[in-house]
């Protein structure tokens, strides 16, 4: 576990001069930047690349900026460490990406339940609470990956939808979670049909990795 945390400090060391929520446009394109620059979440950008074959995370533009609002707050009088959880670097904190989402282990692995809505879970340890810092319904956002960028900011990757036209679209996202400032910046890629995407999307599978927890589906 230790060496896990180590190697997610290593992967998204970030200047400390960087702060997400003061602008849009610089350190928020800096984090792009490093992503672009680092083989990250890659189940999820190799499945995007089938619509997107030039998929360049510094091509994600600015859609929205969300509060985080915590709610179904909760007191916690141990650490109690779940399998799906992500440790802040200073060990302090954690995440839980999937915190509705029913895990089932099979002879193949691990296979995600289904369910239509999901949220991500934050563990503050040295407050002893937890809460939910975003509800995902069933048009998403759709998280499918997450790791901690230092120990008050952390990022997912996933799916949104467009559902304002006659047909439903859907298109990468990069969400940035700002735990000291309670926002959220989404950023998008290029949307897609959602009838094409479906054509091409995996059988769900849960993927375990140094780098992160990636569910896959």
């Amino acid at each position: 576990m230790k060496a896990t945390y180590l190697f997610l400090i290593a992967l998204f060391l970030i200047a400390p001069d960087i702060v997400i929520g003061q602008d849009k446009d610089n350190s928020s394109t800096q984090v792009l930047n490093l992503l672009s620059e680092r083989d990250t979440f890659l189940p999820w950008q190799n499945e995007w690349k089938q619509h997107h074959p030039n998929l360049d995370f510094t091509k994600f533009q600015f859609h929205q900026e969300l509060e985080i609002e915590p709610k179904k707050l909760e007191k916690i009088d141990s650490v109690r460490l779940h399998p799906l959880m992500i440790i802040s670097p200073n060990g302090e904190k954690a995440i839980n990406p999937w915190a509705d989402v029913e895990i089932i282990k099979t002879d193949n692995g691990y296979q995600p339940g289904f369910d239509t809505s999901n949220h991500i879970r934050v563990f503050d340890f040295s407050r002893k609470i937890s809460f939910q810092a975003l509800f995902t319904g069933n048009y998403g956002p759709w998280i499918r990956g997450a790791a901690w960028l230092d120990d008050n900011r952390f990022l997912a990757v996933g799916e949104v939808h467009d559902l304002s036209g006659s047909n439903d679209k859907i298109a990468p996202a990069v969400l940035l979670f700002d735990l000291g400032d309670k926002s959220i910046k989404v950023f998008v890629y290029e949307y897609i049909l959602a009838s094409d995407y479906h054509k091409k999307r995996k059988s769900p599978a849960l993927h375990l990795t140094e780098q992160t927890l990636f569910l896959d589906f």
